[in-house]
């Protein structure tokens, strides 16, 4: 009996401690969806994997929350209902876009969904209030199934459009997927066996406005490091970090809370103009005596200013290079405000 109770518990162990397979049952389809927690980073390691590799991020703790899901073609507009017939069957609806003042309303991604991948082939979204859809000449893949340990995979995509009496937008975007590490990942939702997705993109915008006579490649690379379990349908965990930051999204339960850091960033705004700007940038904040670190870098991640400001700061950038910029605020109370701005 003492033998039998000893297998039982080995059995037992090897399956928990196993190594699992994604495939394309275990990502969403149409109508699913999935609740996400913002959190706070801090010195949180995201970054080592091994295998039987334990990422324990039961500390996390949520700012703020987003309700992400997938529909099917059938809700969309006629118009990409056209555009990407064959080609898509499912989409996503994200968050405005504003490049170089070029304004894309109510965006969609559009992906297919099959056995062997999932992958993004193609954009929407209103300019002007007119629904235009971006079909990729290429496609983004960005899973392919079966996916296990060790996997190695990468996709070239493309897109370019011209908007009449506007401007156009090119995007060209180089993602190399490695699976490189498994074990159990533990968050305030609960403890799954998962695989570990790094995936490493190389990206670049070329915008041009007709109005502005400007454009600019504007280079955007990011590592995304992704945790996928068995029947989830969306990543336990999704890290992105990019030239804005580091983005750690996790599934949770609902939440109802107003919590005191965001409070305070509702009261504290932060204006700058003008934008697009060619002498001095006019950085103002809206709370009174506000003591801030304020750092301005570029595309490529290098600081371009680091001083500290109340109320308000202006600043000689006539001798900068034309591109854009990112402005990162930081308040004694750590709340931190990014904006942007573009040099001419």
């Amino acid at each position: 009996m003492r033998n039998f109770l000893l297998s039982l518990l080995l059995i037992n162990s090897f399956i928990s401690y196993s190594q699992i397979t994604i495939t394309s049952s275990d990502i969403g389809s149409a109508d699913d969806t999935v609740r996400y927690s913002s959190a706070k980073v801090n010195t949180l390691d995201f970054s080592s994997t091994d295998t039987n590799h334990i990422w324990d991020f039961s500390s996390l703790q949520a700012k703020s929350q987003t309700i992400e899901g997938y529909v099917g073609m059938a809700n969309v507009n006629m118009i990409y209902k056209v555009a990407f017939f064959g080609k898509s069957n499912l989409a996503k609806l994200g968050e405005d876009i504003n490049l170089l003042g070029l304004s894309i309303a109510n965006p969609y991604t559009f992906y297919k969904k099959d056995n062997n991948q999932l992958k993004i082939v193609g954009m929407g979204g209103e300019v002007s209030g007119i629904n235009v859809p971006i079909v990729y000449t290429s496609s983004d893949v960005v899973y392919k199934f079966p996916m296990n340990y060790g996997n190695l995979d990468s996709s070239d995509s493309h897109f370019s459009i011209g908007f009449p009496n506007m401007g156009y937008l090119e995007e060209d975007l180089h993602r190399i997927n490695e699976v490189d590490g498994w074990g159990t990942i533990i968050t305030p939702y609960g403890t799954y066996q998962c695989l570990r997705l790094k995936s490493t993109i190389n990206k670049s915008d070329s915008v041009y406005i007709d109005s502005l006579n400007f454009g600019a490649r504007i280079p955007n690379p990011s590592i995304e490091y992704i945790w996928l379990a068995k029947g989830m349908d969306f990543p336990i965990v999704k890290v992105t970090v990019g030239l804005t930051g580091i983005n750690f999204k996790y599934i949770d339960n609902y939440i109802d809370f107003t919590s005191v850091e965001n409070a305070q960033q509702e009261s504290l705004k932060v204006t700058v103009s003008p934008n697009p700007c060619t002498n001095n940038l006019h950085i103002n904040i809206s709370k009174e005596n506000k003591l801030c670190n304020i750092i301005i870098y570029d595309y490529t991640g290098k600081v371009q200013y680091n001083n500290t400001m109340k109320n308000s700061k202006t600043i000689d950038v006539k001798a900068w290079a034309s591109g854009i910029y990112f402005i990162e605020i930081n308040t004694t109370e750590n709340i931190i405000i990014r904006k942007k701005f573009i040099v001419l």
